[in-house]
């Protein structure tokens, strides 16, 4: 099996489970390809979107970023899911499951928005390397 998405975060289920129908398919190493993702030309803009989705999040990847990092994203990604620019609507059009209610939106955004705080503190607190 893999390995859990976003290790270290610290993360509500509900979040989870929201990231997982609607994130993980562009934003994890996890992604299920339908069987039209096989097929020039769409397999090539599909795996375009996949490509760019995870260079700009991998869910898979989450314990590899640097603190500065993780807030870099969570900072983009709280807007970006709060104005409905995630996940992508051409994106949304064949896969409507992964939809984003109003609640949803919420709580990712209050999520993102808190995990945020979180690292930005945990890093405070660390010792610093120079004498």
């Amino acid at each position: 099996m893999d390995k859990p998405l976003m290790s270290t975060a610290s993360i509500q289920q509900p979040v989870l489970e929201v990231m997982q129908r609607s994130c993980e398919n562009c934003h994890s190493d996890r992604t299920s390809w339908p069987w039209y993702s096989h097929i020039a030309p769409i397999s090539w803009a599909i795996e375009k979107d996949v490509h760019d989705g995870r260079s700009h999040w991998n869910m898979s990847k989450w314990e590899q970023y640097s603190p500065e990092e993780r807030q870099d994203i969570l900072s983009e990604m709280a807007p970006m899911i709060r104005n409905r620019q995630m996940p992508l609507p051409k994106y949304l059009f064949l896969h409507p499951e992964a939809k984003l209610s109003d609640a949803d939106v919420d709580l990712l955004y209050r999520w993102s928005r808190s995990e945020r705080k979180r690292i930005k503190s945990e890093a405070t607190q660390l010792p610093s390397s120079n004498p």
